[in-house]
């Protein structure tokens, strides 16, 4: 009983090690995209593909070192998709007007906190479906967009009365 109860502890203290712990309240979206196809061989684990959130990568390796979300401050933060054309008139903090279809008053001031390195693969769903960006759809049905597009972060000292995924 003594050897089961040693096993079982160190199986418990391994699932500990697995958990993910968001560093602050926000909201969880998924990480980029993986275009992977997925090794049918059963001789290993299978690959994830796609999203790592569809229900087809249940199950699926995850290399150590993927992202596997992205954590977005609840108040604080807003994001925004700036073209190729103009990442270049964008610097860590300049200071930037946001304005929001969705809320009242309309614009509200922030400054940059972060700039991608490399262009998103994927646009969001939400933007490609109202045209906010040019985008065209790849081969696996996805929306990209038709230049080069980059991720970048605001922040918000006054967060606006607005929901999670509005646009502006």
């Amino acid at each position: 009983l003594e050897d089961w109860e040693h096993q079982l502890r160190i199986v418990e203290d391994e699932y500990t090690k697995c958990e993910i712990r968001a560093p602050a309240d926000g909201i969880v979206y998924s990480a980029n995209r993986d275009s992977r196809a997925a090794d049918p061989s059963p001789r290993k684990l299978p690959e994830w593909s796609g999203d790592l959130f569809d229900p087809n990568n249940r199950g699926c390796l995850v290399e150590k070192g993927t992202p596997i979300c992205q954590l977005s401050r609840t108040g604080k933060h807003a994001v925004a998709l700036v073209g190729q054309d103009q990442i270049d008139q964008i610097q860590h903090g300049t200071a930037a007007d946001v304005w929001l279809h969705q809320s009242s008053p309309g614009v509200f001031y922030g400054r940059v906190v972060e700039i991608s390195r490399e262009p998103i693969q994927e646009l969001p769903r939400q933007v490609a479906a109202r045209g906010l960006v040019p985008s065209q759809l790849d081969a696996a049905g996805r929306p990209v967009p038709r230049q080069p597009t980059y991720r970048v972060t605001l922040e918000l000292p006054e967060w606006p009365d607005a929901v999670v995924g509005s646009t502006g």
